[in-house]
């Protein structure tokens, strides 16, 4: 998901037949996945900050897939804007200060939420809700695409690619995420090494558990360990 701030020059998003206008000082809220043409004009120049995220946290806090493309005029919140800035100069810099960054994005959100239009929020199809459900009760256990897809009743290439396109991800990666959120957790406690988790979390070995940490975290488990000692 990507949330888009416009500070010189406007644009038109077109996209499944609707047109999205935005002028400097908007905020433009767009969502994985979907195919769209931009026109932007500029007075004379066209400048804008953008900020592209995915939670960890999920279901739970993945309503930012819920909703579709829109905009935010900036005039319901003037802060916004200048958080989006300061958030993106700060994640250029170093670790330190791109974790004051990531502090900063969790109150622009909260900012950004409630202002989302609630009727252009997508609904996700039973079948993908029925797998979500699953994958969140059984993350730690090693299941395939395959045993999944029985357990919502359907084909696993059926399976794969409706959950794919709802949810811009595979089953595996989603499953994936939510093992890096706990491990999250057990990297704050400070009790367990990083064989430890690895073996809680059920990761094939230590080294496949920090690739998927780095991979979807930008940091790797001692990285992000240490960080966390400097905030304190």
């Amino acid at each position: 998901t990507t949330i888009s701030y416009i500070t010189k020059g406007s644009v038109i998003i077109s996209t499944a037949g609707e047109e999205i206008r935005a002028e400097a000082g908007d905020i433009i809220y767009q969502p994985d996945g979907i195919k769209y043409t931009s026109s932007w004009k500029g007075d004379p120049d066209v400048e804008y900050y953008s900020i592209h995220f995915d939670f960890l946290h999920l279901r739970e806090t993945r309503i930012d897939r819920t909703f579709a493309l829109q905009s935010i005029s900036n005039g319901k919140d003037p802060c916004i804007g200048d958080l989006i800035v300061k958030i993106f100069k700060n994640y250029e810099k170093d670790d330190s200060e791109r974790l004051l960054a990531l502090s900063d994005f969790y109150l622009l959100w909260s900012k950004i939420l409630p202002l989302l239009d609630e009727s252009k929020k997508i609904i996700f199809s039973s079948a993908v809700t029925s797998a979500l459900e699953y994958i969140e009760k059984e993350y730690l256990s090693n299941f395939s695409v395959a045993e999944l897809a029985s357990h919502c009743h359907l084909s696993e290439s059926r399976l794969y690619h409706k959950f794919s396109d709802e949810m811009k991800c595979s089953p595996i990666h989603y499953r994936n995420k939510l093992r890096i959120r706990k491990a999250i957790e057990y990297l704050k406690d400070g009790n367990y090494s990083v064989s430890e988790i690895s073996d809680k979390l059920n990761f094939n070995s230590p080294v496949y558990f920090r690739k998927i940490f780095k991979q979807l975290t930008g940091f790797s488990p001692a990285e992000y360990k240490k960080l966390r000692r400097e905030q304190n």
